[in-house]
């Protein structure tokens, strides 16, 4: 039963993202700015600037979907990759990560290690466990430019096949607008 609900799942939050990122704005940092060890079936170190992006509230097909942040090690392709989902509003304190269904986005504290090779991407976003703590983070998404992100983590997270990684890192940058 769960793995038909995966291609849903995929489906829905690709839906999701594709309409709220039009309405959003990157920010970044300097490069090294966000670290971490990663350790299980995949191994490496990440390191990269840091972004956050916000994700205005949006109507979709199957009702509302708050406002909500994500916070990566950097954009685009690239060999390891870390991005949490947080919720609008959240600000400072420690959170509890979660995998939470595709229809609710933006409602939980959520993470996702994505390992690219070659043509393909391999994602570890269910069953997670561990913590995202955030010393500085803005309540408010509609105004990113030179605020402080700081905090740190520790979690667990599985692929569709049971597969499991484990990370522990940093993050500290200001952020910086940045044309789409």
């Amino acid at each position: 039963m769960y793995r038909r609900d995966v291609p849903l799942a995929c489906l829905l939050a690709g839906a999701l993202l594709g309409t709220a990122c039009g309405n959003s704005e990157a920010t970044i940092a300097r490069p090294g700015n966000f670290e971490a060890d990663v350790s299980g079936v995949v191994e490496g170190r990440v390191t990269g600037p840091g972004v956050v992006r916000y994700l205005p509230p949006s109507e979709a097909n199957f009702g509302s979907v708050p406002g909500y942040f994500f916070l990566a090690d950097d954009t685009g392709v690239r060999e390891i990759g870390i991005t949490f989902t947080v919720p609008a509003g959240s600000g400072p304190g420690t959170y509890r990560l979660v995998s939470a269904h595709p229809m609710d986005a933006g409602t939980a504290f959520e993470v996702r290690v994505d390992r690219s090779t070659d043509d393909r991407t391999e994602s570890f976003e269910h069953d997670a466990m561990g913590t995202l703590r955030l010393e500085a983070f803005p309540r408010d998404g509609e105004d990113l430019e030179g605020h402080l992100i700081k905090g740190d983590f520790e979690f667990s997270v599985q692929d569709s096949d049971g597969r499991e990684v484990t990370a522990s890192g940093v993050f500290e940058f200001r952020a910086e607008s940045r044309d789409p």
